[in-house]
C-alpha cells in the first residue's frame, strides 16, 4: 500500500489530493451587546498584549544598556552620530524595567496573583511602569530637544484599542501631566537639564517662556489629537464589534432551536418508523398468512425504503448530538486501535456479503476525546469505504503514530472514487456525486458531514487521496495528546 492506498492506485496520473483542516470552535461565551464606551478587549487578548509588551520592555532594556557600556568606550567614540555618554541613568533605568518585567511575567503566571489582579488591573500597571520609563527617556535625552516625547503616543494608541474612552483618555492626561511636568521642572531649575545629544536644545534659561509653553502645548495638544481620532475609531469599531456578537449570539440560539427541533422530529418519525418495519417483517415471515410473490417483492421494496429513512433519522441524530454543547461528555484518553477494532467488527458481516475483504494494520495509538464521537467518525468512514467499493474488493486500514507526535489513521477503498473538482465539496451536508448517487441511491449525504464536525471539534487534520474508478484513501491525522 502507498500512500494508504491499494497498491496501484497512488501511481494513477488523474489522483487528486485534499487537505482539509478547520479552526476548532470558540469555547469562550458569548456576550450580548453592551455600550461601546464600556466595552474591553477579552481576557486573553490583553494577556497576549501584556507578554508582547514584556518582549518589547526587553528590547528597550537591550538598547538602554548598549547606551551605558558606550560611556566604557573612548570619550567622543560616538560623537560622529551625534551621541554621548551621561551619567548611569540608563543602566538605573534598563534594571527598573528588568524588575518590572520579571514582576510582570511572574504576576502572568502566577495562579494568586491572577485571582486578586485582572488582566485590566495588570494592562494599567505595566502602562504606569512604561510611561513613568518613557518621562526619564525624556528628561535625560534632552526633553523638547528630542523626539522622545512622541514615545507616548504609542501607549496613547495602545489604551485606545485596549481601554474604553475614558480610560483611554485618562492614560493622554497622564502622559501630558508628564511631560509637561518634566518640561516645567527642567525651566524651574528645579531639575538639571541634560541631553543625550551633541548640540542638543533643551530647556535651559535661554529659552523664552512663551517657546516653552508653545512646545508644551503643541506636543500635549497633539497628543489629545491622536486619542480623539483613535478613540473614535475604536468606539465606531467597538460598536460594530458590539453588533456582530449579538447577531452571532442570535444565529446560535436559532441553531440550537434547530438542532432541538431536528432531535424532535426525528424522534417522532424513529418510532412509526420501526414499527412499519416490524409489521412488514411479520408479513414477510409468514405471521400473517401467505401472500403472494408480488406483494412479497412489493413489501421488500417497502421495506428498503424504510430502512434507508431509518438511517437518514439517525444521521440526523447523530450531527445534532454533535452540534449541541457537550454536557456530561467528557474527554478522555482512548486507545484509537482498540476502537478501530470495535467498528470493523460492526461492518464485517455486511463487507462479507459483498465479498470484500477488510485489512488491517493496527499498532498502539492514543487519543483523547468522546468515545461516542470518534466512533462517529470512524464508524462513518470504514463504512463509506465498504459501501462505496466494488463487489469483491478490498478496504484497508492502517493506525498508529503519526508524524506529529499524534496518532493517524488511514481507511483506503478500491470503490468509485472523487471527481478531483467534487473534492473540496464532499463535507457539505447532503452533497453527493452523481457517481455515489448511481453506486448507492439509499445513502443520506450526512456521513462526512458527521465526519468533519468531529474532526472540527478536536482538531484532526484529513487528507484524501482519490482516483476516479480505483479508490479513495483518507487519513485522520490526531493531534498529539496533550494538546
Amino acid at each position: 500500500m502507498e500512500n494508504g492506498f491499494p497498491k496501484g492506485i497512488a501511481s494513477g496520473a488523474s489522483m487528486a489530493r485534499k487537505v482539509f483542516i478547520w479552526n476548532r470552535p470558540s469555547t469562550e461565551p458569548v456576550v450580548g451587546a453592551r455600550d461601546a464606551d464600556a466595552l474591553h478587549l477579552s481576557a486573553d487578548v490583553l494577556a497576549r498584549n501584556a507578554d508582547w509588551s514584556i518582549q518589547v520592555r526587553w528590547i528597550a532594556g537591550g538598547l538602554l544598556l548598549l547606551y551605558y557600556f558606550n560611556s566604557f568606550l573612548p570619550p567622543g567614540a560616538f560623537r560622529f552620530v551625534g551621541i554621548v555618554s551621561e551619567g548611569q541613568w540608563s543602566l538605573h533605568l534598563a534594571l527598573f524595567l528588568l524588575g518590572c518585567n520579571l514582576t510582570f511575567y511572574a504576576g502572568s503566571r502566577s495562579r494568586l496573583i491572577r485571582k486578586w489582579v485582572r488582566p485590566i488591573g495588570h494592562a494599567w500597571f505595566q502602562i504606569l511602569a512604561d510611561l513613568l520609563a518613557i518621562t526619564v527617556v525624556v528628561h535625560y535625552c534632552g526633553s523638547i530637544g528630542t523626539p522622545a516625547p512622541f514615545l507616548y503616543i504609542l501607549h496613547i494608541a495602545l489604551a485606545c484599542i485596549f481601554f474604553s474612552v475614558q480610560i483611554s483618555l485618562l492614560v493622554a492626561v497622564l502622559s501630558a501631566l508628564l511631560y509637561g511636568g518634566c518640561v516645567v521642572l527642567e525651566y524651574s531649575g528645579l531639575m538639571a537639564v541634560h541631553s543625550v545629544f551633541v548640540n542638543g536644545l533643551h530647556a535651559d534659561p535661554g529659552l523664552s517662556l512663551s517657546f516653552l509653553a508653545w512646545n508644551v502645548v503643541s506636543v500635549t495638544g497633539l497628543f489629545f489629537l491622536l486619542w480623539y481620532m483613535l478613540s473614535h475609531l475604536s468606539k465606531i469599531i467597538r460598536v460594530r464589534e458590539a453588533q456582530l456578537v449579538t447577531t452571532m449570539e442570535e444565529m446560535r440560539r436559532l441553531q440550537v432551536e434547530k438542532d432541538r427541533y431536528a432531535v424532535q422530529m426525528t424522534h417522532q418519525l424513529k418510532s412509526p418508523l420501526d414499527a412499519i418495519r416490524s409489521n412488514i417483517a411479520l408479513v414477510l415471515n409468514g405471521y400473517c398468512g401467505a401472500v403472494g410473490q408480488e406483494v412479497a417483492d412489493m413489501l421488500a421494496r417497502m421495506d428498503r425504503r424504510a430502512h434507508g429513512l431509518a438511517v437518514a433519522v439517525i444521521d440526523v441524530l447523530k450531527l445534532s448530538r454533535l452540534n449541541a454543547p457537550m454536557n456530561d461528555a467528557r474527554p478522555e484518553k482512548l486507545p484509537l486501535g482498540a476502537l478501530i477494532e470495535e467498528c470493523i467488527e460492526r461492518y464485517k458481516t455486511p463487507a462479507e456479503q459483498r465479498g470484500i475483504r477488510i485489512e488491517r494494520e493496527i499498532s498502539g495509538a492514543a487519543i483523547v476525546g468522546v468515545k461516542e464521537h470518534i466512533d462517529m467518525l470512524l464508524d462513518n468512514l470504514i463504512s463509506n469505504a465498504i459501501t462505496y467499493s466494488q463487489s469483491g474488493g478490498v478496504v484497508r486500514v492502517r493506525c498508529g503514530q503519526g508524524p506529529g507526535g499524534g496518532a493517524e489513521c488511514t481507511v483506503a477503498d478500491s470503490g468509485i472514487g472523487i471527481p478531483s473538482e467534487k473534492l473540496p465539496f464532499i463535507f457539505d451536508e447532503y452533497f453527493r456525486t452523481k457517481e455515489a448517487i448511481a453506486h448507492n441511491a439509499s445513502s443520506t449525504g450526512i456521513g462526512l458531514a458527521i465526519v468533519k464536525k468531529v474532526a472540527q471539534t478536536y482538531g484532526i487534520a484529513l487528507t484524501i487521496d482519490s482516483e476516479r474508478n480505483q479508490g479513495t484513501s483518507i487519513t485522520a491525522q490526531f493531534p498529539p495528546p496533550g494538546q
